[in-house]
């Protein structure tokens, strides 16, 4: 009997577990489906609002551009590139920007990465300009083409003294008038830098020598050396000639060279040039001995026998004018066969000294520019003059 009991007591428990545990499964399994159906409603929800976004894109534009307005209210942004101006600075403007039409798109163009920007240097003491030499004496000409040029319509607008000269293969710097007459004279700038002391012969086949080239004088008062007055006054005449439709071949265009007298001559020969112009200065030991002076062959120097009339014209020629030129009274032409630039010479030849640097008043005026224009003016039209008495 009490078996019986205690069997029913089991059963009864047994059932309510049983129950118990029904109920609670189906309380789980009910939550469980609760939330899955919520978040499908969730996805679905979300498809929809993309689905709107895409057939409706202005107004989700219109939603932003409306939250960004209100931000710039709020909070309003500097332009980095606003200069600061003067006045109150807490001064509003009163005019409204202009509001851009949300509506527009706005294009940036793309910019290179590979743009590089020049840095400009922080300290003017950091730029570096190119050096300059101190003494013009020191400057060199490179590059001179080898062939020369032949002068066409174009360069007859181009300003005399801007004409460049071309490295001669007879020797000499030769430049081209843009009017050419068919005339070449040659120019030599007597002396240079430092002299050459060494010995050449006075003339062809002779047993006679000589310095080959010396530095020459200098101003007694100006301390000019001689050598750059010369080069002065012969590039001078040279652009003078050009202009007058001469052209022109230069033995040097810069100071610091070695050049011989015979060299000299030789540049002349070489190329042919109608006439042969030394230019120089005087120098005596009297300080009242002044001015010009023209050297030419004598009749009996067998050097240059062919030639001896013709020199002797064009230093009559050139002295005469020189002196209409400039006022200058007492020249007088010298002739002597001891000059080794005259007696290796095939063409006409003449050395002209300007003046005396050992006079103070001449030595000043051979370095004034107006005195040295009239210089230039009066060998110029001895050599014109020769010309036309030569025929």
């Amino acid at each position: 009997m009490d078996k019986i009991k205690v069997l029913k007591i089991v059963l009864c428990v047994s059932l309510a577990f049983l129950v118990t545990a029904l109920l609670v499964f189906a309380v789980v399994t009910a939550v469980s489906s609760k939330d899955d159906n919520s978040r499908k409603e969730g996805k679905t929800s979300e498809k929809q609002e993309d689905i709107k976004t895409a057939d409706n894109p202005e107004k989700e534009n219109a939603k932003t551009d409306d939250k960004d307005k209100k931000d710039e209210v709020e909070n309003p942004k500097k332009d980095d590139n606003d200069d600061i101006k003067a006045g109150d600075p807490t001064e509003t403007p009163t005019e409204k920007p202009e509001e851009p039409d949300n509506n527009e798109i706005t294009i940036t163009p793309a910019v290179p990465d590979n743009i590089v920007t020049p840095i400009a240097p922080d300290n003017k003491d950091n730029v570096v300009t190119p050096a300059v030499p101190d003494n013009k004496d020191d400057l060199v000409v490179t590059n001179v083409p080898t062939e020369p040029l032949k002068p066409d319509d174009k360069d007859k607008d181009i300003p005399i003294s801007e004409i460049e000269g071309v490295e001669s293969e007879n020797g000499g710097i030769l430049y081209r008038s843009p009017h050419g007459n068919g005339k070449l004279v040659c120019i030599d700038p007597g002396h240079q830098t430092k002299g050459n002391y060494k010995e050449e012969p006075v003339a062809p086949g002779s047993s006679e020598t000589k310095p080959k080239v010396s530095s020459g004088t200098s101003g007694v008062s100006t301390k000019l050396p001689e050598y750059k007055l010369n080069l002065t006054v012969s590039m001078q005449l040279k652009d003078e000639l050009l202009s007058r439709g001469y052209d022109v071949v230069m033995t040097r265009i810069i100071n610091d060279v070695d050049i011989t007298n015979i060299e000299r001559a030789m540049v002349a020969n070489n190329n042919n040039a109608d006439v042969f112009i030394r230019v120089h200065a005087n120098s005596d030991d009297r300080s009242s001995t002044k001015g010009i002076l023209t050297i030419s062959p004598t009749s009996s120097n067998r050097y240059v026998s062919g030639i001896y009339n013709e020199c002797y014209l064009l230093s009559q020629c050139v002295l005469n004018c020189m002196e209409n030129s400039t006022g200058s009274t007492g020249g007088i032409i010298w002739k002597t066969d001891t000059m080794s630039g005259i007696n290796w010479s095939e063409v006409p030849v003449t050395i002209v000294e300007m003046g005396y640097m050992s006079n103070p008043d001449e030595d000043r005026k051979l370095s004034d520019p107006d005195y040295q224009k009239k210089l230039v003016k009066g060998m110029a039209d001895g050599i014109d003059d020769f010309f036309v008495k030569k025929q």
